[in-house]
């Protein structure tokens, strides 16, 4: 599995705009975000993505009339947004804890730290 350069080029994008939005509401409301939170948003975007850019092999899934062929297909596709989100994941994350640093609260034992 592997992204194209058009591909990392959006991630890219959104994950600047996912900063620049986030910084902008936790400055408005003078919070700072858990970054459990973060992490729910990231992984959201993640397989949004993920499930976009293998599309296509969806209408593969239901193109054929065995139901067991069917649901090998629909296995494979949950692989493979699966693989992909996990990637993109792991790019808008950094970048994210890298841009919104100082507002990050890391949760320990309920409290904040």
């Amino acid at each position: 599995m592997q992204l194209t350069g058009d591909q990392l080029v959006w991630i890219g994008g959104i994950s600047t705009v996912l900063i620049e939005f986030l910084k902008f509401v936790l400055g408005l409301k003078k919070i700072k975000l858990d970054k459990t939170v973060l992490t729910i948003l990231v992984m959201i975007v993640a397989l949004i993505l993920g499930y976009l850019w293998s599309a296509p092999a969806v209408a593969l899934a239901f193109a054929s009339g065995d139901p067991m062929t069917t649901l090998g297909a629909l296995v494979n596709l949950a692989v493979a947004v699966v693989g992909y989100a996990t990637l993109i994941y792991n790019i808008i994350l950094d970048n994210a804890l890298k841009g919104l640093k100082g507002l990050i609260v890391i949760m320990k034992n309920g409290s904040g730290a």
